[in-house]
């Protein structure tokens, strides 16, 4: 008898121990289970997101093909509210798409323009006036043949001083993205250089009807009055309100042309219902004789110079 109350005692701990250990065992399924539901989750949300990226990034592209296409074939009455720097937008798949068209001729050329000139452009982007004459040398620096240093510049000595590995090219700048290598040149304020500078007009001179107000504003001696008159001129410009009423700039001659083209910015952008936003870039130059080749890219790559909301900074 003993030993029969004995062997049910055993018998009930067992099953106590099986129930126990089946017990553990749910719960370690429904913590995996949980673990692989928020990691499907994760996963899904991550898959959306690149999709939605990689969709809003061709849709720019897009954009920016409309403004190529309507270089190429458009009249240029329809053309110049977009060659002055006013956005355009049409919808394509549900999305609305916004791009810009720059004519190069309305920056500041950093291979051409004079010190009087990238003064006015560090000015008119609010660089301190001690920050301005360091950086204005630093880009002649840069750019002169010689590796003689001009009062406030920069030579070799500075930037080896300076433990930089990149020394003065001594040459005109290939590309603006070079200009990230002057000393002087912090990430912000060439962010803030970028929409306003190109080495791509050849020219010491601007064309005031497709220049920012930063570029008007770096004219010497300019007029602020009349520079806050052009630009609004040139918002209302239309096929009703052509070119020839937007008013001019006295004093300035020395400094301004009419020339146009023939190398273009393109800005393309794109915003998703779900909030995925891609904005793109693409300088091209259309030659004068167009064969089987109508344009040539320059350079092409993501855009910075978009606000959030998608408003051109000027």
């Amino acid at each position: 008898m003993n030993k029969l109350k004995i062997g049910m005692r055993y018998g009930k701990k067992q099953r106590g121990m099986a129930l126990v250990m089946v017990l553990w065992f749910i719960a370690l399924l429904s913590i995996l289970a949980l673990g692989f539901s928020k990691s499907t989750r994760s996963d899904i949300n991550i898959t959306r997101n690149l999709l939605d990226a990689a969709r809003a990034g061709h849709l720019a592209e897009a954009a920016i093909e409309k403004g190529i296409h309507l270089l190429l074939s458009a009249e240029q009455e329809a053309l110049e509210p977009l060659i002055l720097g006013n956005p355009a937008s049409f919808s394509l798949d549900g999305v609305t798409l916004t791009y810009w068209i720059q004519d190069e001729n309305g920056k500041v050329d950093i291979n051409q323009a004079p010190a009087e000139l990238i003064e006015g452009l560090l000015r008119s982007i609010e660089v301190t006036e001690t920050d301005m004459e360091a950086v204005r040398d630093a880009i002649l620096d840069w750019r002169d043949a010689d590796d003689l240093r001009l009062l406030k510049g920069a030579e070799s000595r500075e930037y080896r001083e300076a433990g930089r590995e990149m020394m003065p090219a001594n040459a005109p700048f290939r590309d603006i993205a070079e200009l990230q290598h002057v000393l002087g040149i912090t990430p912000e304020l060439y962010k803030k250089l970028v929409p306003h500078i190109t080495v791509h007009s050849f020219s010491n001179e601007i064309n005031p009807d497709v220049a920012s107000r930063e570029v008007l504003m770096a004219l010497p001696d300019v007029s602020r009055s009349e520079v806050d008159d052009m630009i609004l001129a040139r918002k209302e410009v239309s096929d009703d309100q052509p070119l020839a009423v937007i008013p001019g700039l006295s004093g300035v001659s020395n400094w301004v042309s009419e020339t146009t083209g023939p190398v273009y910015t393109l800005r393309g952008q794109a915003v998703l219902p779900s909030g995925a936003l891609a904005a793109r870039k693409r300088t091209i130059w259309i030659p004068d004789e167009q064969g089987d080749t109508p344009y040539y890219v320059l350079n092409s790559g993501p855009d910075d110079s978009r606000t959030d909301s998608g408003e051109a900074i000027e």
